[in-house]
């Protein structure tokens, strides 16, 4: 058996690897940052059939060449068409994964999903889905949500920091070319949430769904109307909770 603290020196070593891993995503894979208002990813979908990934943001997907939906029809039937009219489709028995299941729900207008599959099989293995400011599409000139729920980072002084702000508030103001916040939740387990001030200064956080199962299912709820707010360990970056607040005043 590992030390306990050799293993969670191992648990956030593999969160950084993670992180690294988004990161490279968003730099080298083609998001391109708008940055006449809230940091903007607004990702082209991508299907990928040798390796057996799909990905894309919601607002970008709507066209009338190309779609990206997920469906439960008893089974889970998730599909992709591209620009290139390359399709993608797999399948999966909810019984086998329903962490993949509550994704495929959780899926909204502030979401981006990717979805893995086993290109032998057709059957449907992982599903990245991260809900946040970044993929919203932007509003009508003018249209702004209340100023007050601007992305703010805390001392919650208690040993743990925070980071929280309005999703809407994020995106939509013409002053904050770096303001940005989300959370980033794998159907295998693993959690990812991130800010980013418009003075440019960021935190982030990691945990597992089997750490924290509420965790999980408030991250999966996050949206357009969210106020979210998440705490988290300094020392480890290990996320201990979430707050997401729902209402009229978070909208734009």
């Amino acid at each position: 058996m590992l030390p306990v603290g050799f293993g969670l020196l191992l648990r956030a070593t593999r969160g950084i690897l993670r992180l690294a891993r988004t990161l490279m995503i968003l730099v080298l894979g083609g998001f391109s940052v708008v940055a006449a208002a809230g940091t903007a990813y607004p990702v082209p979908l991508t299907i990928d059939r040798w390796n057996g990934v799909a990905y894309g943001s919601l607002v970008e997907a709507r066209s009338l060449d190309t779609y990206l939906q997920c469906m439960q029809l008893g089974a889970i039937v998730c599909r992709a068409r591209d620009h290139y009219g390359s399709e993608a489709y797999c399948t999966l028995d909810p019984a086998a994964n329903p962490a993949f299941v509550k994704n495929v729900l959780a899926i909204n207008n502030a979401s981006f999903v990717e979805f893995h599959w086993n290109p032998a099989t057709g059957v449907c293995t992982d599903m990245r889905l991260i809900n946040g400011s970044q993929f919203l599409q932007a509003p009508p000139a003018g249209d702004r949500p209340d100023g007050l729920f601007r992305v703010e980072l805390y001392d919650n002084e208690d040993g743990t920091f925070a980071f929280g702000g309005g999703v809407s508030t994020a995106r939509y103001f013409d002053d904050n070319p770096w303001e940005f916040i989300s959370c980033d939740i794998w159907a295998s387990g693993y959690l990812y949430c991130v800010a980013r001030t418009r003075y440019g200064s960021s935190d982030w956080c990691y945990t597992y769904e089997a750490w924290n199962p509420s965790f999980a299912e408030s991250a999966r709820s996050i949206d357009s109307a969210s106020l979210v707010r998440v705490a988290f360990v300094p020392s480890t970056r290990v996320c201990t909770r979430i707050s997401v607040s729902k209402g009229s005043r978070y909208l734009p």
